[in-house]
């Protein structure tokens, strides 16, 4: 069998996850005493994975999977564990993964807006969940709803986000919300895998990787 790339993140044995935009803001002081702000950059996610005490099975798929990353050098797809469906869909209600159509928009607050087609009559996407775009195999942007909205009659919503949407993104971008991820590489200094014990591997291995973002 010969291994395919970029790989998806296995998920076994994941007991904790930190998944986060950071953020390149910084404080700027006025001659007056106002702090302005100003963007250095992009926001970029970030992911941490704690993992718990281990089989030798399970603890062998981690150690193949970090071994052919190679450390930082191949991007990899990752995804929120615990957010891998909307909220409201993931115990079985109906839904469509899959939006016709996609469009970004920003308000007089400077925030995000998509505006969705094709959903479901009466699908919602809540606080949390997550809006995927994808243009290539390793080519993709996240983004994730900061309130909730319901579709209506006609399969259409708005959902204000954080991040906002790179402009790098293409209009023809296909846009998913189930496992929703983006391309990340790995912080190889924060990333390291438990003792091994006596038939099991001990808790406490941490998996730590950045968003890969590419035109």
């Amino acid at each position: 069998m010969t291994l395919t790339f970029p790989m998806i993140m296995p998920t076994v044995g994941a007991m904790g996850l930190t998944f986060e935009p950071e953020r390149g803001d910084f404080l700027s002081p006025e001659a007056g005493g106002n702090l302005g702000a100003m963007t250095g950059g992009f926001p970029r996610w970030l992911m941490k994975i704690t993992l718990n005490a281990m089989s030798f099975d399970h603890a062998d798929i981690w150690r193949a999977w970090l071994a052919v990353q190679r450390g930082p050098q191949r991007p990899f797809f990752a995804f929120d564990i615990d957010r891998q469906h909307p909220r409201y869909h993931r115990d079985g209600r109906p839904y469509n993964p899959t939006p016709a159509s996609w469009a970004q928009s920003i308000d007089g607050n400077d925030v995000a807006v998509l505006a969705l087609t094709g959903l479901l009559a009466g699908q919602i996407v809540a606080v949390g969940d997550y809006i995927g775009l994808s243009w290539g195999p390793t080519k993709k942007a996240l983004a994730r709803a900061v309130e909730t909205s319901r579709a209506g009659a006609g399969g259409a919503l708005t959902v204000s986000v954080e991040p906002p949407l790179p402009p790098i993104v293409p209009a023809g971008a296909e846009v998913t919300l189930r496992r929703a991820g983006c391309m990340m590489r790995l912080v190889t200094g924060e990333t390291k895998l438990g003792e091994q014990g006596l038939g099991y591997f001990t808790s406490g291995s941490t998996i730590s990787a950045a968003q890969h973002l590419v035109a």
